[in-house]
């Protein structure tokens, strides 16, 4: 359940990413200059996810 607006941001960025939205127009969607900025806030690794890898 979202409870605010950093609810819906950590739940839409993660969503524009693995739906492979380009990088840059997901960070522009965010308001971040850049890329890496939205890279840390919004993606997180796993050590099932880096197991697959």
């Amino acid at each position: 359940m979202l409870r605010d607006r950093a609810d819906l941001r950590h739940s839409y960025a993660p969503w524009l990413i693995t739906d492979g939205v380009p990088l840059d127009d997901a960070a522009r969607v965010m308001g971040h200059e850049q890329i890496s900025t939205t890279l840390d806030r919004y993606t997180h690794t796993s050590e099932t996810g880096a197991d697959r890898v």
